[in-house]
């Protein structure tokens, strides 16, 4: 089974980049929510830890571990 094919690489590129587009600002935005109940100083932590979190190509929340 190939799973990279040269006929669609560019719709593998652009799906990528809607998904990247839809899901690292909705990861930043529960890393600030999670974080904004400690102050304001730590929205930058909570930014962070949601693109962390999308970074490590993870389904659940890195917050607890």
């Amino acid at each position: 089974m190939q799973f990279i094919k040269s006929e669609n690489l560019a719709g593998d590129f652009w799906g990528g980049l809607a998904a990247m587009l839809v899901a690292l600002p909705s990861a930043i935005a529960f890393g600030v929510t999670i974080y904004s109940p400690l102050g304001s100083s730590y929205a930058a932590m909570g930014t962070l830890a949601g693109i962390e979190d999308r970074k490590s190509n993870r389904t659940t929340p890195s917050i607890a571990s």
